[in-house]
Order: structure tokens, then C-alpha cells, then sequence
């Protein structure tokens, strides 16, 4: 019977980038439905073919080097080729496996591994959370990048038969097709997510953790300072955490707010990058997460990370509407929603959060607590609705 299942991509594992992190939750939750889950992604030993990763006493997976799969493979890489990932299917026997995902994969990647499937008899599932925009100054990666994503979405969707999406948006594109909206599961087993005390900071603390991206054209951090500057400026106290990148990094991006930094003085802190263990702790002791975004289409089809780090550590969330946030986020309830991506849209909704009593803070923490909306749980029958009737294409 074929129950083995990959998940392959260029996530850095275990979890050294958010695309880790979902890589894992999705191979926790097609385990505990019953398959033998194998993770193909960037070891952090480069010279390993695989390791196991066990966290919280849990079932262990096993996580394979998608540049070396096996031992002795010396072939080309995952990105143009489906050879790594035939190499690791003939060494566990091709028999067995009953579905091939691939996550953000690149086109050309994408197309051998169908083809891949197709020859195997086995399932191929896109799982797809990005839609590419210009990003930075490099003409040559951006035509590349945004020519592949249309090929992906239009053409190698439907050569696949089957497609993860992690938003409404995407899903209302792919109408028609078998499709599984799935946004995040995470394991609330795993220790890296596990409750710590509810927070009591003299001074509300919030915390941006994440990549803004080239130019900030992902997560608007300058028009979130600004916001903060002002807020500052009338006399609220409070402490802003920005884990990703260090001062030094944001300034050389930004040149022109280097007064704002300067008169926020000890109110914000740059941690630069960290280990997610870190990251998490910094949330862990925040009162609020905070994150804003331009709501186009790169912002919408994917599924914020950083919200679903924090509704699973019970941490609220500020915010604005993007992809499906609002279905999970109340305002006032469990964080406070900006209406709009405005300035001042912002700026109310960092204020409704600064104004809050240190008891109205802890009572909002309890009602996240209790609201869990990612735990894998909560994703099983629909998952499992979804692998029963796989498209395997012949």
C-alpha cells in the first residue's frame, strides 16, 4: 500500500526560516493521519544526506538533504532537475509512494517532478503561498521569478491536478481545481510552542519579527516607525522589539528616518537576525505582535507567518487586512485590525493597544490562549477529505 509521502523545497531546516517551519507542521499533520512523512530541504550541515528531528517527545521525522538525498548522488540540483528527488524515491522503493509535494518550487523543478509522479503512479500536490512581485534591483531574478510564478499558477496547477493554497485568494484563482486551503497547522505539542507565563511588562511591548524584504517592500516597517514616532512624540511609553535585521541594516534601506530612530532612542530595539528559539522567546515576553502590509496580490495569496506564531503562542496581534487575517483576526477581541493601510489607520490601531490597562492586556492574552485556530487538529478531516481523493495523473 503506498503511504510514504515527501515534502520537498528550499526550506532551511529544521527551522531556520518560516517555510521550515510550515514544511513541519504539514509533515506533522499527514503523520498523524497515518503516512510515513519524509521532509526534503537545506540541512545545516550540507555535508549530511539526512537527520531526524523529534521535538517534545513526538513521533521523529526525517529530514533529508534535497542537494545530497543519498550518500553517493552527485547529480544536478532540485531547482531545474527532478533527479535528487529520484535518487531518494528509488533508495525507499517507488512502489510506496503515494504523493510527491513540492513547495514553491520553481518551474522547470515543478514540471520534472509531475513528470516525475506521472512515471510513478504517484500524486503530485503543488503547495503554493507565494505569488511573486518585483522585489529589489535585479532585472534579470525578477523577469525569472515572475515569468515562472505565471507558468506555475496557470499552466503546471493543472498538470499537477492538485494544489495546497494557504489563502482565499488563491483559492478562488484555482477554481475548479482540487484544491486544499490549508493556511498553517502547528503542533501545539512542540515545544517551541508552549505557553509561557502571560506577560507583565511595566511598559506595552510590542515585536516585529521577520525579512521586510528588499526596499521594504514587503512588511512596511518605515510607515509602522513612523506611526510609533508619533505616538512617542505625545507621550506613550513603550518598548518596540524589530528581530530580522540589525539598525545598521534598516538605516542603509531607510537613510532618511535615521532622526526618527534617534528620537525613539531607547523605545525601539534591533535584534538583527536570530535563531528562531530566540525569536520566539522575544514574543513569548511581548504583549503585542505587529506587523503591516500592502494588500496587493503578493500579500494575499500568501498566509503571514508571523500571525500564526503568535495566535499560537496566544500573543495578539496588530495588524492589517491582508489575505485571510481577518477571518482570525477580531478587532479588540483577540488584537486590533487597521481598517485600511494608512498612516493613520495605524497609528489608531498601535494607540486602542497602548491605551489598554495592564489587566485588559492579560484578558485579551487568555482569550487568544484559548482560540488555538492552527492546531493541526482543527485541520484533519479536511486534510484528510483532500488526500482521499488525490489526482494522480497518468
Amino acid at each position: 500500500m503506498k503511504k510514504k509521502i515527501l515534502i520537498c523545497g528550499g526550506f532551511q531546516l529544521p527551522d531556520r526560516n518560516a517555510s521550515a517551519v510550515r514544511a513541519l507542521g504539514n509533515a506533522r499533520l499527514l503523520q498523524q493521519l497515518g503516512y510515513k512523512v519524509y521532509v526534503l530541504g537545506k540541512l545545516p550541515n550540507p555535508e549530511l544526506s539526512s537527520f531526524t528531528w523529534q521535538s517534545g517527545g513526538l513521533e521523529p521525522i526525517e529530514c533529508i538533504n534535497i542537494a545530497k538525498p543519498t550518500l553517493d548522488y552527485r547529480g544536478p540540483s532540485y531547482v531545474a532537475s527532478e533527479a535528487p528527488i529520484r535518487a531518494f524515491v528509488e533508495s525507499i522503493g517507488r512502489e510506496s509512494v503515494k504523493a510527491i509535494m513540492t513547495y514553491n518550487y520553481p518551474a522547470r523543478g515543478t514540471h520534472k517532478v509531475n513528470q516525475l509522479c506521472r512515471e510513478l503512479g504517484a500524486a503530485s500536490i503543488l503547495d503554493c503561498t507565494e505569488w511573486y512581485g518585483w522585489e529589489g534591483k535585479n532585472i534579470f531574478r525578477n523577469l525569472s521569478r515572475l515569468v515562472g510564478v505565471q507558468i506555475k499558477m496557470r499552466f503546471l496547477t493543472k498538470q499537477a491536478g492538485n494544489v495546497i493554497v494557504a489563502s482565499y485568494f488563491l483559492e478562488r484563482f484555482l477554481l475548479g481545481q482540487h484544491v486544499l486551503k490549508l493556511p498553517f497547522v502547528v503542533d501545539p505539542a512542540e515545544q517551541r510552542w508552549q505557553l509561557a507565563a502571560i506577560p507583565q511588562n511595566k511598559y506595552t511591548t510590542f515585536t516585529y519579527s521577520g525579512s521586510p524584504g528588499l526596499g521594504m517592500h514587503k512588511d512596511r516597517l518605515p510607515s509602522m516607525l513612523k506611526a510609533f514616532g508619533e505616538l512617542y512624540t505625545k507621550g506613550h511609553t513603550f518598548k518596540l522589539n524589530i528581530v530580522g535585521l540589525t539598525q545598521q541594516q534598516y538605516l542603509a534601506e531607510v537613510p532618511n528616518q535615521q532622526n526618527l530612530i534617534e528620537h525613539l532612542s531607547t523605545a525601539v530595539e534591533f535584534h538583527g537576525r536570530v535563531l528562531h528559539t530566540e525569536s520566539i522567546a522575544l514574543l513569548k515576553a511581548s504583549d503585542f505582535a505587529v506587523f503591516f502590509r500592502k494588500p496587493n496580490r503578493v500579500a494575499n495569496v500568501g498566509f503571514s507567518t508571523k500571525f500564526v506564531e503568535a495566535a499560537s503562542l496566544g500573543i495578539p496581534v496588530i495588524s492589517n487586512a491582508t489575505s485571510d487575517i481577518p477571518d482570525y483576526l477580531d478587532d479588540g477581541v483577540n488584537g486590533f485590525l487597521a481598517p485600511e493601510f494608512t498612516d493613520q489607520a495605524m497609528y489608531q490601531a498601535l494607540e486602542k493597544a497602548m491605551i489598554l490597562t495592564p489587566n485588559e492586556r492579560k484578558e485579551m492574552h487568555e482569550r487568544c490562549r484559548k482560540l488555538q485556530p492552527f492546531c493541526y487538529e482543527k485541520w484533519r478531516d479536511v486534510t484528510q477529505q483532500f488526500m482521499d481523493n488525490l489526482v494522480v495523473r497518468a
